[in-house]
C-alpha cells in the first residue's frame, strides 16, 4: 500500500522538476535560510554550476559577488517579516567569474500555520539591455562633448567611460613628439604610471626623434596598427582585448612585451585605437582587476568613442594651428620698421627721413632727400601715376595709397603710404608727414589666411556633415533600440502566456489528479501545497505577461492602455488616476505608443512614491499646433525643485525623468517640467510629428 503514494511522489516531483527545466527564465527554490532547494537547468547553463554542487548551499555565498554576499545575505534573514522587495536587480557571478546582471521577482511557499517555508525565485538575464542602456546615454554624453575645446574634454570622456565601466582604471594616450605618454590617467598607482608612461623603447641614447622607433608592449602594437586580427585578442577594428590577461601566451607576437598590466594583477585590459580618418593619433585604455568585464559590445562602442575623439582631436589641433598662424601674423605686422619723412606740401622737398628707407627701399635717405621725385621712380610702372597723382593732392587733404615698389635686386614690395597734412600757426598746410609701412608679409598672410579660412570652411562643413549623419545615425540606433526592447517584451510576455502559463496550468491539473487519487492524507497534503504553489506561480506569470508587455496596448491603443493604466495603479497602489484621452491624438508609430506608456507609467509610480496623494491625472491630446501627440501627467501633490534637476542626476528622481527625457529626444520628442516645492508637479511629453522610432 505504501508503494502507491511514493509512486505518485516521484512522479510528482519529477513532474515538477521537468516543467522548472522546460522554463526559460532562472528559477530557484530556497529555504528560509537562503540554502538552495532547485536549481533549473536555465541556471545551470548560466553560472556552469550543476545542481548537485548547489543545494544545500545559501545562494548568496555561491552565486553572488563577494561585494554583494554579506550584504543580500543579511537582507535574507528579514525575508520571513515581509522586508524582501519583490523585485530587484543584482548581479550573478558564474563559476568561471563572469558576471551577470539578473532581474528577479520571487513568490513564497507557506505551511498550514502561514509560516514561510520556500521563497521561488524567478529571473530574467537583462545583461546585454542594460549595457545597450548603459552605453545609449554613455554616446548622448560623449557627443555634447566634442564641440568644447580643451584638455577638460578628454578629462571628462575618460570619467564617463570609468563610471560606465565601472572600471578601475581608465587612460587616454596622445602622441607627443615620438611618444605616446598619458594626456589622461585615472586610477593608476604612481609606480605605474611611472613605469608606463612612455612606450618608446629606449635604448643607450634614449628614444630617437627620427620616427624610426618602436613603440613596446600592447600599447605600442595597437597604436601602431601591427595587430594580428587572427589572434582571439584582437579585434577587426584594431582594439585588443582580454578579460583573462594573465591566461594568454603571445608568442612573440608582441614587440617587447612589458606586461606590466598583468603584473598590476589586471585581468580585464582593452585598448582602443583614437583614430583621425585612417591615422591612429592615441589610445584608450581600461584596465579592471577583476575578469570579465568586457564583452565584444563594450568594446566596439569603445572603438566608436574612439573615432568620435579622433575627430576632436583633428578639429581642435586644426583650430590651434589656426590660432598660431594668427599669433605669429600679429607678431609679424608688430615687428615690421616703418618709414616716416617729412616734406613741403606736393612733396616738392623732402626735409626728413628715416633710415627704415634704406632698409625697404634699398636706396639711400639721401638720395631722397636730393631728389624727392626719386621716391616715384620706385613705384611699379603700373601703379606709379595713380600714385604720383595722390602724392600732389597733399596740400590740404589726408591721403592713403598702397600700391607696389620695385626694389634695386628686381624684388618687389608691397607697400602702405600714408601723408598727412601738417597746419601751421596761420592755419595754412606748411608741412606733410608720411608714413610707409610694408605690407607685404601682411598681404601674403592674407592670402594663406584666406587660403586657412576656406578650409577650416570645408572642414568645418565635412565635420558639420559627418556630425548630422552621426545624429541621424544615433536617432536611428534609439529608434531601433526602442523597438527591439518592445520586440523582446512581446516575446517575453508570449513565452509567459503561451509556454509557462500553460505548463504551469497542465502540471496544476496534474497534481490535482494526483491529489484526488492519492488515499494517503500527507502526500494529499503536499500536493495541495505544491497545486497552491503552481497556482500561485501562474498568477504571477500573468501578472509578469501584463506589466512586460499589455496586450491591450496593441490591441486598442494608447487611449484605452491608458484607462487600464488607470484602473491597474488604483488596484495596486491605491492611486486614483482620472484620463483624458483623444482619439485622434493616437500617435501613429507604434514606438512612441510603447514609449508614451512606459513614461506614464513611470511617472504614476514617481506620484505613487514621493507625490504624497492619492490622486493624479493623465491627459492625451495634440499639441498646440494640432501636428504631434502630447501626453500630460500632473498631481497636485508634494512637488519638488526642478532648477537643475538633470545636474543632480544622482537623485533616483532625476534619473528616472532625464532618461524618459533622453529616449524621447533621441526619438525627436521632448519633455518639459513644471514643479514646485508644495506646487505639485504637471510634466509634458511631446511627440515627434515624424518620429524615428516608428
Amino acid at each position: 500500500m505504501l508503494r502507491i503514494p511514493e509512486d505518485a511522489l516521484r512522479q510528482a516531483k519529477g513532474l515538477g522538476t521537468t516543467v522548472l527545466d522546460m522554463v526559460g527564465a532562472l528559477v530557484v527554490v530556497l529555504d528560509t535560510e537562503g540554502k538552495i532547494i532547485r536549481f533549473n537547468r536555465a541556471c545551470e547553463e548560466l553560472t556552469g554550476y550543476s545542481q548537485a554542487e548547489v543545494t544545500g548551499r545559501p545562494f548568496f555565498d555561491v552565486l553572488l559577488t563577494p561585494e554583494k554576499s554579506d550584504r543580500i545575505g543579511g537582507l535574507f534573514e528579514s525575508f520571513g517579516s515581509g522586508d524582501w522587495p519583490r523585485r530587484y536587480r543584482h548581479h550573478w557571478q558564474s563559476k568561471n567569474g563572469e558576471r551577470r546582471l539578473i532581474e528577479w521577482s520571487h513568490s513564497v511557499m507557506m505551511d498550514a500555520e502561514d509560516n514561510v517555508r520556500y521563497v521561488t525565485a524567478t529571473g530574467v538575464d537583462v545583461t546585454e539591455q542594460s549595457q545597450l542602456e548603459i552605453f545609449q546615454n554613455l554616446t548622448v554624453e560623449v557627443l555634447a562633448l566634442l564641440n568644447r575645446p580643451g584638455r577638460e574634454v578628454l578629462a571628462k570622456i575618460a570619467e564617463l567611460i570609468q563610471r560606465a565601466l565601472e572600471a578601475e582604471a581608465v587612460g587616454i594616450r596622445l602622441r607627443e613628439e615620438n611618444d605616446f605618454p598619458y594626456f589622461v590617467a585615472r586610477g593608476y598607482s604612481a609606480d605605474f604610471m611611472e613605469a608606463e608612461n612612455f612606450l618608446c623603447a629606449h635604448g643607450e641614447q634614449g628614444c630617437p626623434r627620427d620616427g624610426s622607433q618602436r613603440l613596446e608592449c600592447l600599447c605600442g602594437c595597437v597604436i601602431e596598427g601591427t595587430v594580428n586580427r587572427e589572434k582571439s585578442y584582437f579585434t577587426e577594428g584594431g582594439s585588443f582585448f582580454s578579460n583573462h590577461a594573465s591566461e594568454l601566451s603571445f608568442d612573440g607576437d608582441i614587440f617587447s612585451f612589458r606586461g606590466r598590466c598583468i603584473k598590476e594583477g589586471y585581468e580585464s585590459v582593452a585598448m582602443v585605437p583614437i583614430r583621425n580618418d585612417d591615422e591612429i593619433v592615441g589610445l584608450i585604455q581600461v584596465n579592471d582587476r577583476r575578469p570579465d568585464r568586457f564583452s565584444p559590445v563594450v568594446v566596439w562602442f569603445l572603438e566608436q568613442f574612439g573615432s568620435h575623439v579622433g575627430l576632436a582631436i583633428k578639429h581642435q589641433r586644426a583650430e590651434e594651428a589656426l590660432r598660431i598662424s594668427e599669433e605669429r601674423f600679429r607678431l609679424m605686422a608688430e615687428g615690421v620698421q616703418d618709414v616716416f619723412y617729412v616734406g613741403t606740401p606736393g612733396l616738392k622737398s623732402v626735409l626728413y627721413v628715416n633710415p627704415a628707407y634704406e632698409i625697404l627701399f634699398g636706396r639711400s635717405s639721401g638720395s631722397l632727400i636730393c631728389d624727392p621725385g626719386s621716391i616715384l621712380a620706385a613705384v611699379h610702372p603700373e601703379d606709379r601715376g595713380e600714385v604720383a597723382v595722390g602724392l600732389m593732392e597733399t596740400e590740404a587733404v589726408e591721403w592713403r595709397r598702397e600700391y607696389r615698389a620695385v626694389r634695386p635686386d628686381g624684388s618687389v614690395r608691397y607697400l602702405d603710404h600714408r601723408v598727412f597734412p601738417i597746419q601751421g600757426t596761420s592755419g595754412e598746410v606748411s608741412f606733410v608727414a608720411g608714413s610707409i609701412i610694408d605690407i607685404t608679409e601682411r598681404r601674403q598672410a592674407e592670402e594663406k589666411l584666406k587660403d586657412l579660412n576656406e578650409g577650416l570652411e570645408s572642414r568645418v562643413q565635412e565635420r558639420t556633415v559627418l556630425l548630422e549623419k552621426r545624429a541621424d545615425q544615433l536617432r536611428a540606433l534609439a529608434g531601433e533600440l526602442s523597438r527591439t526592447e518592445e520586440r523582446e517584451r512581446r516575446r517575453l510576455a508570449q513565452i509567459l502566456h503561451d509556454v509557462l502559463q500553460q505548463n504551469l496550468a497542465a502540471a496544476k491539473n496534474q497534481i490535482a489528479l494526483l491529489r484526488g487519487q492519492s488515499p494517503d492524507p500527507g502526500l494529499a497534503r503536499i500536493l495541495q501545497q505544491v497545486e497552491g504553489l503552481l497556482a500561485e506561480s501562474i498568477q504571477t506569470s500573468r501578472s509578469l505577461t501584463v506589466e512586460l508587455s499589455p496586450p491591450i496596448l496593441y490591441d486598442s491603443g494608447l487611449a484605452v492602455a491608458l484607462e487600464w493604466l488607470s484602473i491597474h495603479m488604483e488596484e495596486k497602489h491605491g492611486l486614483k488616476v482620472e484620463v483624458e484621452a483623444q482619439v485622434e491624438a493616437e500617435p501613429d508609430s507604434e514606438g512612441f505608443r510603447c514609449l508614451l506608456f512606459q513614461a506614464a507609467r513611470e511617472l504614476l509610480f514617481n506620484i505613487v512614491k514621493h507625490a504624497g496623494v492619492q490622486e493624479a491625472h493623465v491627459r492625451l491630446d495634440l499639441s498646440e499646433d494640432g501636428r504631434a501627440p502630447r501626453l500630460v501627467v500632473s498631481d497636485a501633490g508634494n512637488g519638488f525643485d526642478a532648477t537643475g534637476l538633470f545636474e543632480r542626476a544622482e537623485r533616483p528622481r532625476g534619473f528616472g525623468l532625464f532618461s524618459i527625457q533622453e529616449r524621447l529626444e533621441l526619438l525627436g520628442g521632448s519633455m518639459r517640467i513644471e514643479s514646485n516645492p508644495g506646487q505639485g508637479t504637471r510634466i509634458t511629453l511631446h511627440a515627434s510629428p515624424d518620429p524615428a522610432g516608428g
